[in-house]
C-alpha cells in the first residue's frame, strides 16, 4: 500500500489529463488521504480512461491497486463476486462478502470503473444498491480504500468523506498538451477539457449541443444503422448489424446502404462495431419519441431471437449463437418486458454470460431460478464452459431439494462430474458443517452446533448422531473403536463417541455383551488423546490411514506417527504459518504419502522416507481450509480447497489435475475410494460423482 507509483514508470495518460492523472497517484501511494477516492466529471471527459490508467499505472514490486473492476452492467451480486474473486475472499451474498473482506486483514486497494453503466441495462440503475449494499460497508475497515469512477449524480449515495477528483475542473487538464492533442484544432479547444466532445466537435463544430449538431450532419440514410448501435450493449460484427439493421427498415438492400454509410461514423474493432463515445451513443436515443424507442427496442430484441439457430421442433440451438446473443440477447429482453421467458429455458441459462444473467435476474421480483442461481454465483462466474454451469445448477437445485428443477439441467451438464445426494434442508439435515471424516463405507460429519453425525457414504442415509457436543469442530479423527477426537475454536483436544441409531433393546444388548479388551493393539481413541493433549499449537489433525495420524500446528511443522508409538514421531517445517490442512494415502508402492495446506496458501507433498518436495505444489494468494487423499484405481488422487472456493484435483500418479470452483465455501473435504467427493460447509453436505477425476479442464 505504502509502495510509490513513480512517474517515470507510469504511461502516459494523454490528452492533456497528465495533472488529473498526478491526482490520483498522489491518493493511490497516500493512505492517510480518504479511503474513498471519486473521479467524476461529465459524459465524455475521460473517467473511465483515467481509472484504467489508475490500474495500468501501478508497475511497482507491490502493487498499489489489489483489483480492478468494471462495474458495467452489472449488480450488487455480480460485483461481490467479482470483488471476492480478485480479492481471494468466498464469494456469497453482498454482505457475505464484506464479511469476508472484512476479515481479511490484508491492506486492499480496489479501482471500480463505470459505475455509472450499472444494472441490467447499462445505464447506472444499480449504482445506489451497490453503494448502500457493498461498497460503503467496505469502506467502514481501514484497510480497504476505493477509487470509484462515474459522473456525480450516481457517487451521490456514498455516505463516507471522498476525495474528489472532477474532470470538469479546467485545472486538472493542461490546456497546452490538450491542444497539442487536438493538432492545434481551433473549434475544438471551446470543449476543452472534454476529450470526447472534443473529438466530435471535430467534425460538428464548438457548442452545448455537440453530439446533437454531430448527428444533424449524418445522412438520413445512415440513421437506422445508427439507430441499432446506439441500442446494442457492446460490439455488434458487420453481418449481424446490417441484418439487425434490415429488421429496422424491413428492407436488405437498404439495411446495406445504411451501415455501409454509418461504418465510418463509428468505432471498428477487427470486423465488429460500436459508437465508442458515450455522449453520442445516449444522444441518438434521447431524439426518439416513447413510441419509437419502444418500437426500436422491440424490433431489436425480435430480430435477435430469430437469429437464434433452432431445431427442427423449434427449440433453441443456444450453442451454435453468436457471441453478442449469448451475452447480451437477455439484456434485450429485459428492456422490453420477456426476461422471464428466457430465463425459464435452461439451455439460454448456461449459454448466457452468466454476469448477464446475475444482473437481470437480481433485478427481476419474482425470478424462482434466482435462489438455485445464487447459490453457486461465484462458481458460474469462474466458468467459461456451458457444461460446467449447467452441472453447477443442477447440484445447485439438488442443494434446494429441487430434483425436477436439477432434471433439467442435467441434459446440459458436464460429464467429468455430476452431483450425487446432498444432505439438504428439512428432516435429516446436519445444518452446517465444519469437518468431515471416512471410514468403513460411512460418513463422520461435525454439525456447527457440535453435533456429530454419521452418514451412510454412498447414499447419505442418516445411521447416528450424537447430540451436546463441543460447537466449532475443526478436525476430526475417528477409531475403529467409535472414538472420536477433534479440536475445538481453540484448537484444543477433545472426545466424543460416534454411535448408530438403535433401539433401546440393542443397547441393553450391547451392554450385556461387552467383551474385555485384550490389548489387541487396537488404536485407541482416549490413548491418542492423552498424547494428544502434550502438545501445544496444534491447528489440524488427519489420518493417513488406520494405523498412522498427522498433525500441524502453529509453526508450520506437519507431524507424522504410528497411532500406537507417538513418541517416534516425524516431523517436518513446511508451511510459513500455521497448518490448516492435513491428510495422507499409502500408494501403490506401500509408501506413505501426505499433503498439507496451511495458511500460507501453499501446498505440500511429503513422501514418508524421503525429503519433502523443495517447491509447493502449488501457492494461492489465499490460506486453505481442507485437503482429502484417497487410493483410487487411476491413482493416488488429492483434493484441496481454499478460503475463495477454489478446489484443485490432483492425480499424483499422473500429474493430471482438474480446478474447479463450485461456487460454495468449503469448510471440509473426504474422498472415498470409490470417487466420491464429499464437499462440507454452510450448505450442509454435498457430494460429486468423479467420473473423470483427473483430466485437466483445459489444455
Amino acid at each position: 500500500m505504502s509502495t510509490p507509483v513513480e512517474a517515470n514508470q507510469a504511461p502516459s495518460i494523454g490528452a492533456g489529463r497528465e495533472p488529473a492523472a498526478a491526482a490520483v497517484r498522489a491518493w493511490l501511494t497516500d493512505v492517510l488521504r480518504p479511503r474513498l477516492c471519486a473521479v467524476t466529471g461529465a459524459p465524455g471527459t475521460g473517467k473511465s480512461h483515467l481509472a484504467a490508467w489508475a490500474a495500468l499505472a501501478d508497475a511497482g514490486p507491490v502493487r498499489a491497486v489489489h483489483a480492478m473492476i468494471s462495474a458495467r452492467g452489472m449488480t450488487p451480486h455480480t460485483l461481490a463476486w467479482a470483488l471476492a474473486e480478485q480479492l481471494s475472499v468466498a464469494g456469497g451474498s453482498p454482505e457475505a462478502v464484506v464479511a469476508g473482506i472484512a476479515a481479511d486483514r490484508r491492506p486492499a486497494t480496489v479501482v471500480l470503473a463505470e459505475l455509472d453503466e450499472s444494472g441490467p441495462s447499462c445505464d447506472g440503475s444499480a449504482a445506489p444498491a451497490i453503494i448502500t449494499g457493498l461498497l460503503d460497508p467496505l469502506l467502514e475497515f481501514q484497510h480497504i480504500r476505493l477509487l470509484v469512477e462515474g459522473r456525480a449524480e450516481f457517487l451521490s449515495a456514498f455516505t463516507i468523506p471522498a476525495e474528489v477528483v472532477h474532470l470538469d475542473d479546467p485545472e486538472l487538464t493542461d490546456r497546452t498538451a490538450f491542444s497539442a492533442w487536438l493538432r492545434g484544432t481551433s473549434h475544438a479547444e471551446a470543449l476543452f477539457p472534454n476529450v470526447g466532445m472534443a473529438e466530435l466537435a471535430l467534425s460538428a463544430g464548438a457548442s452545448e449541443d455537440v453530439p446533437e449538431r454531430w448527428l444533424d450532419r449524418v445522412p438520413p440514410d445512415a440513421v437506422p444503422a445508427l439507430q441499432v448501435l446506439a441500442s446494442a450493449y457492446g460490439l455488434i460484427d458487420g453481418a449481424q448489424w446490417t441484418r439487425l439493421t434490415a429488421a429496422l427498415t424491413g428492407d436488405a438492400e437498404r439495411a446495406r446502404a445504411s451501415v455501409g454509410l454509418a461504418a465510418p461514423l463509428v468505432t471498428r474493432v477487427d470486423d465488429s462495431f460500436q459508437i465508442g463515445l458515450r455522449p453520442l451513443r445516449e444522444a441518438i436515443p434521447r431524439k426518439r419519441t416513447a413510441e419509437l424507442h419502444a418500437q426500436i427496442e422491440h424490433t431489436i430484441g425480435r430480430a435477435l431471437y430469430e437469429q437464434v439457430p433452432k431445431d427442427a421442433s423449434g427449440t433453441p440451438r443456444w450453442a451454435e449463437t453468436t457471441p453478442y446473443i449469448t451475452t447480451h440477447l437477455l439484456r434485450h429482453a429485459a428492456v422490453t418486458g420477456v426476461a422471464e421467458r428466457l430465463v425459464a429455458d435452461a439451455g439460454h441459462l448456461v449459454h448466457t454470460d452468466p454476469r448477464t444473467v446475475t444482473a437481470v435476474l437480481e433485478s427481476l421480483d419474482d425470478a424462482a431460478i434466482w435462489p438455485v442461481w445464487r447459490t453457486v454465483g461465484p462458481g458460474l462466474l469462474s466458468t467459461s464452459d456451458p457444461a460446467e454451469r449447467a452441472a453447477l445448477l443442477r447440484l445447485s437445485a439438488l442443494l434446494r431439494n429441487d430434483a425436477p428443477l436439477a432434471d433439467r439441467f442435467a441434459a446440459h451438464a458436464s460429464t467429468a462430474w455430476e452431483p450425487g445426494w446432498c444432505n439438504v434442508r428439512g428432516e435429516g439435515w446436519t445444518g452446517p458443517v465444519s469437518a468431515l471424516a471416512h471410514r468403513d463405507a460411512a460418513l463422520l460429519v461435525a454439525a456447527a452446533d457440535g453435533t456429530l453425525h454419521t452418514l451412510d457414504a454412498a447414499t447419505g442415509t442418516p445411521i447416528g448422531r450424537i447430540t451436546g457436543g463441543t460447537p466449532e469442530i475443526w478436525g476430526l479423527l475417528w477409531f475403529a473403536d467409535g472414538g472420536v477426537l477433534h479440536l475445538d475454536a481453540h484448537r484444543t483436544v477433545r472426545a466424543s463417541a460416534a454411535a448408530k441409531s438403535e433401539s433401546r433393546a440393542d443397547r441393553i444388548s450391547g451392554l450385556l455383551n461387552q467383551t474385555v479388551d485384550n490389548g489387541s493393539g487396537q488404536v485407541r481413541a482416549s490413548t491418542v488423546r492423552d498424547t494428544l493433549k502434550t502438545w501445544r499449537g496444534l491447528t489440524a489433525v488427519g489420518t493417513a490411514d488406520p494405523g498412522h495420524l498427522v498433525a500441524g500446528d502453529t509453526s508450520g511443522q506437519v507431524h507424522v506417527w504410528e497411532a500406537t508409538a507417538p513418541q517416534q514421531a516425524l516431523v517436518q517445517q513446511l508451511h510459513d504459518g500455521p497448518v490448516t490442512a492435513v491428510t495422507g494415502v499409502h500408494g501403490r508402492s506401500g509408501r506413505l504419502s501426505l499433503i498439507s495446506g496451511g495458511a500460507d496458501g501453499t501446498v505440500r507433498l511429503w513422501t514418508i522416507g524421503e525429503p519433502p518436495v523443495d517447491e509447493p505444489l502449488i501457492r494461492r494468494n489465499t490460506g486453505v481450509t481442507a485437503a482429502t487423499f484417497a487410493a483410487l484405481p487411476s491413482g493416488p488422487v488429492a483434493v484441496v480447497a481454499w478460503t475463495d472456493g477454489h478446489l484443485r484435483i490432483w492425480n499424483l500418479l499422473t500429474g493430471d489435475e482438474r480446478i474447479m470452483n463450485l461456487g460454495l465455501t468449503v469448510n471440509a473435504l473426504a474422498l472415498t475410494p470409490e470417487g466420491l467427493l464429499a464437499i462440507a460447509g454452510p450448505h450442509g453436505t454435498a457430494t460429486l460423482r468423479l467420473h473423470r477425476p483427473t483430466e485437466p479442464d483445459h489444455p
